[in-house]
């Protein structure tokens, strides 16, 4: 097998390797795109190199030549085909065979081979209850910035390394195609049609892109069923299965505030998220702000350090928080450019009302630094930073004084001890870059 995309997970790829056994199927979980099957591919040629020469059984579910569908009888009859016994059992996008679970099991005990499946799927959804059911799960999400600069051999020759992961995003199967815009839209149809018109039978597919295509440009910002419906999509009913349906190929992320935590039907208003940065950039009909791709961004990485993740609002503006145990533990936010800043006093009042201790801002300024607010901490980072190496316990900074009623993050210069920052490489609306004044580029360290 040869592997010619410049995608490779070593970490992913060991743990897959050593978690395959006998006893317990192996699932690779992600959103279409993010390079599911090429990671299976490089295990069974990896697992054919450890073992000798090995017989790998291979089973893509959506062949046409399976039509209308395949059974667990079918992978019976072409697993009772081969020469011997396999060593190694792949099913490749498993949704599409029905009970696939127990016929992995099935397949374990009479083969004693292992069993590696693909499931296109969201990894908040799906994966905790593949893991009750006593699979083991890998969770696989689109390439984050420190993994698209681990990829690039010579920073200093690529400077626009991050504008282009913030514009292209880091699913394999599109960021590094030639037309990108071309290649999300192939990548969105495919997602709808094989894992939502025609596992449902949904009929309306023209209701169901439009709903998609909203939702993936709403990234970053509160979206309600009510919204929704007064936007065209249809009764309430009937928005919340499409919106169920979108949300579980992993395409969309709903993240409830967390005065909804617990609640079984959600009325109220809830952040989406985008599942790949590169998706937004090439399905928004009109000008995104850096704040809401900074947000998205943001989301992404908490989604990968695996806390769970819920939604606060306070005076108009809405941010995430990492929710332990039922308590909120950190208020996040990233800073917004031009007017509209959050002052330290409405961030302080938000973290008391949600009984936080910490909040973590998010900005352009490269100057990082705390502040004790009353009731909490408030940490001022650069966003291009912590992205690079993001952490939900941040080193102590310099300590500022808290002597001004709005010292204002992401350029303002009330704030006592600050410099004013570079801008975020890669804004999309064009009227953000006229009101930063600046032409944008990388930040030094990039450099």
């Amino acid at each position: 097998m040869s592997f010619d995309n410049k995608i490779y997970r070593p970490v992913l790829l060991e743990g897959v390797l050593d978690s395959l056994s006998s006893n317990v199927p192996v699932a690779l979980v992600g959103m279409r795109g993010v390079g599911k099957t090429h990671l299976a591919r490089e295990v069974a040629a990896r697992f054919q190199g450890r073992h000798g020469r090995t017989s790998v059984f291979w089973m893509d579910l959506e062949d046409p030549r399976l039509l209308p569908g395949p059974t667990r009888e079918t992978a019976s009859v072409f697993l009772r085909s081969m020469r011997r016994d396999p060593s190694l059992v792949v099913l490749d996008e498993v949704a599409h065979l029905e009970g696939w679970q127990q016929w992995c099991r099935e397949t374990c005990e009479k083969t004693k081979a292992p069993v590696l499946v693909t499931l296109s799927a969201n990894t908040r959804l799906v994966g905790g209850q593949l893991e009750f059911a006593g699979v083991r799960v890998f969770r696989l999400f689109p390439l984050a910035l420190r993994e698209q600069l681990e990829i690039i051999n010579d920073i200093s020759v690529d400077t626009d390394a991050a504008r282009r992961w913030l514009n292209r995003g880091g699913l394999p199967a599109v960021a590094y195609s030639p037309d990108h815009n071309r290649s999300c839209f192939d990548l969105l149809y495919d997602i709808l049609f094989r894992d939502i018109a025609l596992a449902r039978e949904i009929r309306d597919v023209a209701k169901l892109i439009d709903m998609s295509i909203y939702l993936v440009e709403s990234s970053g910002s509160p979206v309600s069923l009510t919204a929704m419906r007064k936007h065209g999509m249809g009764s309430i009913d009937k928005t919340r299965s499409f919106l169920a349906a979108i949300e579980h190929t992993g395409l969309i992320s709903m993240v409830d505030r967390v005065e909804d935590l617990g609640r079984d039907r959600h009325q109220a208003g809830r952040l989406v998220f985008s599942g790949d940065l590169g998706m937004v950039a090439a399905l928004s009909r009109g000008p995104i702000s850096t704040r809401r791709l900074g947000l998205t961004a943001v989301f992404g990485e908490l989604e990968r350090l695996g806390t769970e993740v819920a939604a606060w609002k306070h005076g108009g503006t809405t941010g995430l928080c990492q929710v332990d145990g039922g308590r909120v533990d950190l208020l996040v936010d990233v800073a917004r450019e031009g007017s509209g800043k959050i002052s330290w006093r409405s961030l302080s009042t938000a973290a008391r009302n949600y009984g936080a201790e910490r909040v973590l801002v998010l900005g352009q300024d490269e100057h990082e630094w705390d502040m004790n607010a009353p009731g909490c901490r408030i940490m001022v980072r650069n966003l291009w930073n912590w992205l690079s190496a993001p952490t939900l316990d941040p080193h102590p900074a310099g300590l500022a004084a808290a002597g001004t009623k709005k010292a204002r993050p992401g350029g303002g210069d009330s704030a006592p001890g600050r410099k004013k920052g570079t801008s975020v490489p890669g804004v999309v609306a064009e009227e953000e870059r006229e009101d930063s004044g600046e032409e944008g580029g990388l930040p030094p360290y990039l450099l």
